[in-house]
């Protein structure tokens, strides 16, 4: 037999209807709602309570998915070393990124669990990670051919701290950068303004100051996400579905200079709108330039760097991890090897 009891609430923050999970109509209690609820309470009964929570859930993550979980999947080949082989995807997302399962190898980068691999040669080898520079950044001055953009990437500029100086009339301290470029990565996903507040933690002045900012110093972006939104919406259409059905939310498919066909659909409106259903802006936005950057570049040096390291003896291509190449390269032939990947990259 169960119970439901109404107890008087502890804290001082007054619940958003978008914490109600769909399903139920409750408040959820997911790590957003937490860290939100974290950094606004001023009670200190509530933050002690919400900072054991999310301990908790890191703590639980990191047995349940990291260490039980990895440990299922270790194999012994022969040669005295413990491996892990993961499952890298082509056709598994909607960008046409790689992704990894059976385990994921791909949440790992920033995770102290990566403490536990370690090159097959032991001490006498490295992982070697090697890293796009700014590459979704740069894919989205090619298709939007704006000249501020292409100068500042040809020309090495940090384009958080660019921005960060339009604002502010001053380049960020290291501190200050680092929560900035949310900012920018989150206008680059086609976040608006609500959104970006709340993932940078600014307020809505700042976030709307932001984008202001942005397009002004890159005017062809702007044109270019118009042009986008504009093209969905007048190639949309309503399908009809096998069993003759009309439907009611509207369905383009967008076709990439690669060749690359994305389908983009309508969901169901979650903020005020004058309409009942809309296109994506994060899809529309962010998906031809993650596709090109992440989908078609990355595989494509992979297929190049394969090519040029299979008979090279000491090294190994590892995984990829979105913009990231992981390499397992003996000492000897260390030097040599980045020299080399660093000159093809």
């Amino acid at each position: 037999e169960t119970k439901e009891v109404i107890a008087l609430g502890i804290s001082d923050i007054v619940p958003s209807e978008d914490w109600k999970s769909e399903k139920t109509g409750k408040i959820s209690v997911d790590e957003k709602v937490l860290v939100t609820l974290q950094k606004k309470t001023k009670e200190p009964k509530v933050k002690a309570i919400v900072d054991n929570l999310l301990q908790h859930r890191a703590l639980s993550k990191q047995l349940g998915t990291y260490i039980q979980g990895l440990g299922k999947h270790i194999q012994t080949p022969g040669d005295g070393n413990l491996v892990i082989y993961g499952r890298i995807t082509q056709v598994a997302t909607a960008t046409g990124r790689l992704s990894s399962s059976n385990p994921n190898l791909q949440n790992i980068s920033n995770n102290p669990i990566k403490k536990a691999f370690v090159s097959r040669w032991g001490d006498r080898g490295n992982l070697v990670e090697f890293d796009f520079s700014q590459l979704e950044v740069a894919v989205l001055a090619h298709l939007t051919k704006d000249p501020t953009l292409l100068s500042d990437i040809v020309g090495g500029k940090d384009i958080h701290s660019e921005l960060y100086k339009d604002m502010f009339s001053r380049y960020p301290t290291k501190e200050e950068r680092k929560p900035f470029k949310s900012l920018t990565f989150g206008l680059l996903y086609g976040a608006g303004a609500k959104t970006l507040a709340e993932n940078a933690d600014a307020s809505l002045a700042v976030a709307r100051r932001f984008i202001k900012t942005f397009y002004e110093r890159y005017p062809k972006v702007a044109e270019w996400h118009d042009k986008m939104a504009a093209t969905v919406e007048s190639t949309g259409v309503h399908v009809v579905t096998e069993s003759l059905l009309y439907d009611p939310i509207r369905t383009c498919s967008f076709r990439s200079e690669t060749g690359r066909i994305y389908t983009f659909k309508e969901y169901k409106s979650k903020y005020e709108s004058t309409r009942e259903f809309n296109f994506s802006p994060t899809e529309v936005k962010n998906y031809p330039v993650q596709g090109l950057a992440t989908g078609d570049i990355v595989p494509l040096m992979l297929g190049v760097l394969f090519r040029e390291l299979v008979n090279e003896t000491g090294v190994r291509l590892v995984n990829t991890i979105h913009d990231s190449i992981l390499l397992d390269v003996h000492n000897d032939v260390l030097e040599s090897v980045v020299s080399k990947v660093g000159g093809i990259l």
